[in-house]
């Protein structure tokens, strides 16, 4: 029964003394580094892994020994053409007194899991990269639209000012004229100056408060 559930889970399990020897493997071990398990017994990872995993491999045993705790580890293994990152549960196996006799090892391939969330992180770092360019458009187009608005108060308060002036001039004569002796028609024809030329005025002074406004200029009074 126990052989059965070694050889039927998913995971890689292995067990090695505390020289680093392997004592067991079950079937998935053997289907993914392609040895058996009479090939792999009383040798080392030196022995029988792939030299970019005999390393590490060797480290996280040895640590799990020394502090006599189990430990979890992400691990690169080559299979075949690519590499492998596997998620490894070690932990000491002790004798009936209570001392460390080796290790035991459960690992489980995550390699497409760590493909996923590095696609993520790239996904990720694309949005902010495209985050921070729209933000620097939206800062140039802000800063464009608000010089076009001064620009815009500017104009305004320079056209209002230009028309003023010789719009004051010609009320001004219009109430010079009204007190003349005018005929009515005559007459007529300067009150309709005098009244078009205030409501001009009112208009240019209203556009000169709003070109306050806009530049923060206006003061109120109560």
């Amino acid at each position: 029964l126990y052989q059965d559930i070694l050889n039927n889970t998913p995971a890689a399990i292995y067990l090695k003394d505390t020289k680093g020897k392997f004592l067991l493997v079950n079937k998935q071990f053997e289907k993914l580094f392609h040895i058996s398990q009479e090939e792999i017994i009383d040798k080392t990872n030196h022995e029988v892994l792939p030299k970019n995993s005999q390393n590490s491999f060797y480290t996280n045993d040895k640590k799990v020994v020394e502090e006599n705790t189990a430990i979890q580890f992400e691990e690169i293994a080559e299979q075949g053409d690519d590499l492998h990152t596997y998620l490894s549960l070690k932990f000491p196996v002790h004798d009936n007194e209570g001392h460390v006799t080796g290790v035991c090892g459960i690992s489980t391939d995550i390699t497409e899991r760590k493909k996923f969330e590095k696609g993520l992180e790239e996904h990720k770092k694309s949005l902010e990269g495209q985050v921070a360019q729209r933000t620097i458009e939206l800062q140039k187009s802000k800063e464009l639209a608000e010089a076009a608005n001064r620009s815009k108060s500017e104009f305004l308060a320079n056209m209002s000012h230009e028309i003023r002036t010789p719009m004051n001039a010609v009320i001004g004569f219009s109430e010079l004229l009204s007190e003349l002796s005018l005929s009515d028609k005559a007459s007529h024809y300067v009150h309709n100056i005098r009244s078009s030329g205030h409501s001009l005025l009112l208009l240019i002074n209203n556009i000169l408060d709003l070109s306050k406004i806009e530049a923060n200029k206006i003061k109120m009074n109560y």
